[in-house]
């Protein structure tokens, strides 16, 4: 799910990737992964459990998925999203307004329960930019699954946290958010990325042709080609533009928060 990126901090500091229970992540060069767009068929495959055996296996995907998350301005982020048919997800659901970072991961998770029902404005980073719609959701929801260490954790999360967990989930089964828009409101979605994609491909025609021009006949500089998704690519720490440090516990528990402004995961 994301939501919409905060300023950028004057200096940047990144530190090595720790989890929300302390659990510290192997360092390693910070990478941001290639995100899933719909209709990647990626999205709609229901996914394998993660056997626990295999729990650390996976460590430097969940730091890298952690990374991509925050770079992108998400709060949770499922595998597949980023093409990998496993049942596990990250999501820190408030840093974008506490300003610390506090991630966490949860592995083959299941809801054991929902109670009430709320409306939430819901927005995904594998959908779109700009692209948001009001569901209808449980306003609380009882979760359990595994930790980073393979430990069976319980929580009860509610508002916005119960959004995020049940978008998630969602994508662990194969389902968006846009599955649950009425067909008006699907058909305007449609129609707006029909217009940003026309207007995307004629700005990236003028800066192709002026950068042709800059360049002179005789040059041999290739132009790339424009692209709808971004590429893989390695960041340096400067461009980084969010503060990986103070990172708090989260611990097992409640999550109790009113929100229901859920703007993409």
């Amino acid at each position: 799910m994301d939501t919409p990126t905060p300023s950028q901090p004057d200096k940047i500091n990144l530190i090595q990737m720790s989890l929300a229970d302390g659990y510290h992540l192997p360092e390693m060069e910070p990478t941001i992964m290639k995100l899933c767009i719909e209709p990647d068929a990626r999205l709609r495959m229901r996914c394998d459990e993660v056997d626990p055996s295999e729990i650390k296996d996976n460590e430097d995907l969940i730091s890298m998925m952690i990374y991509t998350m925050y770079c992108a301005g998400g709060v949770g982020l499922a595998a597949p999203q980023v093409g990998i048919n496993k049942r596990l997800f990250v999501f820190d659901t408030d840093w974008p307004t506490r300003r610390q970072l506090r991630p966490n991961v949860l592995i083959n998770p299941i809801i054991q329960d929902r109670y009430d029902e709320v409306v939430c404005h819901e927005g995904c980073l594998s959908v779109g930019a700009n692209f948001f719609a009001d569901i209808r959701r449980a306003g609380g929801v009882e979760v359990e699954g595994l930790d980073i260490r393979g430990e069976k954790v319980e929580y009860t999360f509610t508002g916005f946290d119960a959004a995020v967990m049940q978008h998630e989930i969602d994508h662990l089964d194969g389902k968006l958010f846009i599955d649950y828009v009425g067909r008006i409101q699907l058909d305007m979605l449609k129609a707006k990325r029909r217009k940003l994609k026309k207007t995307a491909a004629r700005i990236a025609l003028f800066a192709a042709a002026s950068k042709k021009a800059s360049l002179g006949a005789g040059s041999e500089e290739s132009l790339a080609p424009f692209t709808e998704e971004p590429t893989t690519k390695r960041l340096n720490p400067s461009e980084v533009p969010f503060l990986l440090d103070s990172l708090e516990p989260l611990g097992s528990g409640n999550r109790n928060v009113s929100s229901t402004e859920v703007h993409g995961v």
